[in-house]
């Protein structure tokens, strides 16, 4: 409310932690409101993972609102012999960054494979409004029944509510 144009707004990961419709809307409704300002706007930096506002025009570029983004190179881009699946060029260019690099910065992080492909199977669905495929990635052996009867029963769960009063006997078992 105090800002003018020679302030800083400094904007990281805004709404992150809520429901995301909640926070999505919140900060679009923010930088609609910070671009209305004009020429008393304050110098501002905002970073997000809402690709909505761009994907569906909810924000678009105006005379005093640009955006940038961190360019990156992914794998087919670069022919290297020892190349990573993600190369960032630690370089702001124009435009707007539609792609999610969750995936493949947790693979640099050692995230063990199954684990990787599970969350792109569920990321998959998400995108298609697809309820979940229930595929465990639990190993099966003896020792790891429990675990896995655990991990079975919550995924039913996320997909279909009347699985959840199983899954919670389950969890009472421990």
């Amino acid at each position: 409310n105090k800002c003018t144009e020679r302030s800083l707004l400094l904007v990281d990961e805004y709404g992150k932690g809520t429901y995301s419709g909640d926070g999505c809307s919140l900060l679009g409704s923010v930088l609609k409101n910070l671009d209305k300002l004009g020429t008393n706007c304050p110098r501002s930096i905002v970073s997000t993972h809402f690709h909505e506002l761009f994907v569906n025009k909810m924000i678009s570029e105006t005379k005093i609102t640009k955006f940038y983004r961190m360019n990156a190179l992914q794998e087919t881009e670069v022919q290297t012999e020892n190349s990573s699946t993600l190369v960032f060029l630690y370089k702001v260019v124009p435009g707007v960054c539609l792609h999610s690099y969750g995936v493949n910065c947790a693979a640099h992080l050692g995230i063990p494979t199954h684990v990787l492909d599970r969350a792109l199977d569920i990321a998959q669905n998400i995108e298609a409004k697809e309820p979940l495929r229930v595929k465990s990635i639990v190993p099966t052996s003896d020792t790891q029944s429990d675990e896995k009867e655990i991990f079975d029963t919550f995924v039913q769960a996320i997909n279909d509510i009347k699985y959840l009063p199983r899954f919670l006997k389950v969890i009472g078992k421990l």
